[in-house]
């Protein structure tokens, strides 16, 4: 890779969605269950060295049937 390709990676952050290994495509806004389920307002972004191996949204049942109007996110990162 060229020098300015390195210098842009360093200094601009990636979306942890896109680049990790595993990840989902799930809508992470859900309206308490008004929502259609492909809305994404929560993006997580990161720089560095760091390597994004997961990615989840967490729409599972946490005892309640909405505990927020937005669902969870799991990100696992390695360096």
């Amino acid at each position: 890779s060229s020098a300015a390709s390195d210098v842009y990676k360093r200094q601009y952050m990636v979306s942890a969605r896109a680049k990790a290994a595993t990840t989902d495509h799930k809508g992470t806004f859900n309206g308490f269950g008004s929502a259609p389920d492909t809305i994404v307002i929560d993006h997580l972004y990161y720089r560095g060295k760091l390597k994004c191996q997961l990615f989840a949204t967490l729409d599972g049942n946490y005892g309640a049937p909405y505990i927020s109007d937005h669902y969870p996110i799991a990100m696992v990162f390695t360096l």
